[in-house]
């Protein structure tokens, strides 16, 4: 998992930097053309050349990667914590609090270093000296403005991503699922057991602030192993794979163990909060699934087929039968494991023939694909 945790910082990281790069270049472009009354060009940073175009491009790309370093880092360690989940407001505030302080911070530490003496007098450090530097800095504070404004563009399409998921913005962007499409996925359908009676003890305010907080944990998992999540359905999340995705390490069920894992370390915190440990049944299919984007108001990608439809069977018979996870013939032979275990042919609603039907023993330790006898 943290390897899977790991590619993914690295991504964002990258993504981010190479926007802040961008974002910076444009700033020092539009300073370059229109300050040409300048005898001495002047960096935002106060750095004296005679040749900014060259230094801004230099600046642009460390600042680039500052920047998104500390966007990245800000994202996915303070705003995306596993117990402080902000609003979008407060997501905002924190951000571009954050991004101030540090570009003040890089901006006097870099003054500090090229002139040790100019804030210091014999009585020791001089504050009005200081604010009157910061606000004397016309390109700087013209600077932070730009980047204030430029923050605000990422944060709302952060935002987005968030609501719509990253791929779902590429795909209507890109228009790839204008005309449907026909395409192999996984589809795994948890659910929380025991919800009914959790509503009656809890209430709908307290059960609903459960199953925020189920889902935020679930999150985690959806993260480390490459999910997609397809719908949120009452006490119900739908995730996907596609299917060359879905079984590289058997990611489509070490996410369910990692499921378990992450409520089994959390069941303090909800025991205290809410008097209920809570644990989820899954149902697991694959097969050829029509992709296609609907929606005029509110556009989404919607799949359609008999996939879906079986795997959210299998979740329920998983609860009749007393399985944590049941998975179909095509899930089982094609993970790289020889722990699953036949249970046998059961007739599923909905479904004209019997399916085959199997459950897991134990954790899978990525091995060779061996072909399992019913």
């Amino acid at each position: 998992m943290n390897v899977a945790y790991n590619q993914r910082f690295v991504r964002a990281f990258l993504q981010s930097t190479v926007i802040w790069i961008f974002f910076n270049l444009l700033f020092h472009a539009v300073v370059t053309v229109t300050l040409q009354d300048f005898q001495v060009k002047v960096t935002p940073l106060g750095i004296s050349t005679k040749v900014l175009a060259v230094s801004g491009v230099y600046y642009s790309i460390i600042m680039g990667i500052a920047i998104g370093l500390v966007s990245t880092l800000n994202h996915n360690f303070i705003i995306q914590s596993n117990r402080f989940r902000p609003s979008f407001r407060w997501k905002y505030v924190i951000s571009l609090a954050i991004l101030c302080c540090f570009l003040l911070c890089f901006y006097l530490l870099f003054f500090h270093l090229t002139n040790p003496e100019y804030f210091r007098t014999d009585q020791g450090f001089h504050w009005s000296r200081f604010l009157r530097f910061v606000l004397s800095r016309k390109t700087f504070i013209l600077y932070c403005i730009y980047i204030i404004f430029c923050s605000s563009i990422v944060n709302s399409f952060l935002r987005m991503n968030e609501m719509m998921g990253s791929k779902m913005i590429h795909t209507i962007i890109s228009g790839h699922y204008r005309v449907p499409r026909e395409e192999s996925r996984v589809f795994m359908f948890l659910d929380l057991n025991n919800s009914t009676s959790y509503a009656e003890k809890l209430g709908h305010v307290n059960y609903s602030r459960l199953l925020q907080y189920c889902f935020q944990d679930i999150n985690d998992a959806v993260v480390a192993f490459n999910a997609e999540i397809y719908q949120y359905v009452g006490d119900e999340i739908v995730l996907s794979w596609d299917s060359r995705e879905a079984f590289k390490d058997n990611r489509c069920v070490e996410l369910f163990h990692e499921v378990e894992r992450i409520f089994n370390k959390n069941k303090t915190f909800y025991q205290q909060e809410f008097g209920v440990v809570p644990s989820f049944k899954a149902g697991l299919h694959m097969g050829l699934v029509t992709s296609v984007e609907v929606g005029v108001l509110k556009r989404e990608i919607a799949y359609h087929g008999d996939v879906l439809n079986t795997a959210s069977r299998l979740q329920q018979l998983s609860k009749e039968l007393g399985e944590r996870i049941l998975m179909s013939e095509q899930v089982v032979n094609n993970l790289h494991s020889q722990s699953a275990r036949y249970l046998g042919e059961y007739q599923l609603k909905g479904k004209k023939t019997p399916s085959q039907v199997f459950t897991l023993q134990t954790p899978l330790q990525n091995k060779k694909a061996v072909p399992l006898e019913a």
